[in-house]
């Protein structure tokens, strides 16, 4: 999920499921002190919002937000990696 052309690199993606809907939320790494939330709903790219963070603890919470939000929603994890 990393922006091409940067020098950022995945922490985490989660690609949710619900029904025949795919979205998929992560954290990318750009150097110490910059971290976005990227989250990509697959079937309307348009739609893609990055979130930026200062640091990986808040970057995180927004991620449990974002996961849990979806999870009450209907939407199961299909795949992660760390």
């Amino acid at each position: 999920m990393a922006n091409p052309g940067s020098e950022s690199r995945d922490l985490l993606t989660w690609r949710f499921q619900n029904g025949n809907r795919q979205l998929t939320c992560g954290i990318s790494a750009r150097g110490q002190r910059a971290f976005d939330v990227i989250t990509l709903p697959h079937w309307n790219l348009t739609a893609a919002a990055v979130e930026s963070f200062r640091n990986a603890a808040e970057a995180m919470r927004r991620h449990a937000t974002i996961a849990a939000g979806l999870r009450e929603a209907g939407w199961k994890v299909a795949t992660y990696s760390r």
